[in-house]
């Protein structure tokens, strides 16, 4: 079921969930974001568990990396439970002298108060 379109805003606002600079972009503030039990499957395929992906996306902020300017095409926000979406979305990356595509799909869930990703994955698209 399509979610509504005020809840699609507001996940909107926070995709792509790892490749953005959000405001107070720190180790509290992405395990605030992350639910304990927080998993990615990676666009190699590889498990990455809640730890792994907070070290990695605060290394990058704290080396202030500068921001890429990322496209998000077909977003869509679907509701799959109770206080559970699933948002989806073809993301494009400057990778060197290439552009890489993947889909990437993001479980949040608000049964906190506030949102918190349950899950994410990437799939490398060859276009």
């Amino acid at each position: 079921m399509e979610a509504p379109s005020e809840i699609a805003a507001q996940l909107r606002e926070r995709e792509p969930v790892f490749h953005r600079e959000p405001d107070g972009a720190d180790r509290p503030h992405f395990e605030s974001m992350l639910v304990e039990d927080f998993f990615e499957i990676g666009a190699s395929g590889r498990l990455y568990e809640r730890e792994r992906v907070i070290e990695t996306v605060v290394d990058r902020y704290e080396r202030d990396d500068p921001g890429v300017l990322n496209e998000v095409e077909e977003f869509a926000v679907r509701e799959i439970g109770a206080h559970l979406f699933i948002a989806t979305y073809v993301l494009h990356q400057p990778d060197g002298h290439a552009r890489r595509t993947s889909r990437r799909a993001t479980v949040w869930t608000n049964a906190t108060g506030h949102w918190q990703v349950v899950y994410h994955q990437g799939t490398i698209v060859e276009v």
